[in-house]
């Protein structure tokens, strides 16, 4: 797990340095190049959002798939035991 944090941060501080190395690069101004690494972040941190509702929704559904395809449903009733609920057969005397 931390390298794997270690891999976001150094990602997040690589891609930073590049937009504003590409900024100073074509004389883009300090406001807008601030703007563009604001709007930058928003849209890493709605991939991120979008990831982890997508990965909810999976398990959440993958939940109600093994609930409805439990065993108890093609579980029998035991032979030779009567069910009361059933109403009389016409044959029984």
């Amino acid at each position: 797990m931390a390298r794997l944090a270690r891999t976001i941060i150094l990602g997040t501080i690589a891609a930073g340095a590049g937009i504003w190395w590409l900024g100073r690069a074509y004389d883009v101004e300090s406001s807008a190049l601030l703007g563009f690494l604001v709007s930058s972040a928003m849209l890493v941190a709605a991939t991120i959002v979008a990831a982890i509702a997508g990965g909810a929704t999976l398990f959440w559904l993958r939940r109600r798939r093994y609930r409805r395809t439990s065993f108890d449903v093609f579980r029998a009733r035991v032979k030779g035991t009567p069910n009361r609920s059933d109403p009389a057969d016409p044959s029984d005397p």
